[in-house]
């Protein structure tokens, strides 16, 4: 694993990231109303969220490491990078370590396609 890296399934983060995610959507549209609107929603139907609202989180994309499930071949741990490319857009890479069994799976996958 890199330095400053988080390994992560990916569930257990995803409330941060999308609490985190809505509130820079909320400071950065202050006047769009059906956002508005979600985010008093969740905050009054989702203890979860409230909570994690609280917390003013805060998430910068970058470097994780994931672990995908896949039906044929398992657990497969795979880094997960992420590039903002304009306002709100980013590109997700999702790529395995060179000579990893993810990376195996992978080739085997695209082979498997080609054939």
């Amino acid at each position: 694993m890199r330095l400053g890296t988080r390994a992560s399934s990916g569930a257990e983060e995803f409330g941060r990231i999308a609490a985190a995610r809505l509130r820079a959507a909320g400071a950065r549209y202050p006047c769009d109303e059906p956002l508005a609107r979600l985010l008093v929603e969740l905050r009054a139907n989702s203890e979860e969220f409230r909570v994690l609202w609280d917390t003013h989180p805060v998430h910068a994309p970058g470097h994780r490491t994931k672990v995908l499930p896949h039906p044929e071949a398992g657990r497969l741990r795979v880094n997960c990078d992420v590039l903002p490319v304009h306002d709100d857009q980013q590109i997700v890479f999702i790529t395995a370590e060179p000579g990893s069994r993810a990376e195996r799976v992978f080739r085997h996958l695209l082979e498997s396609r080609r054939g």
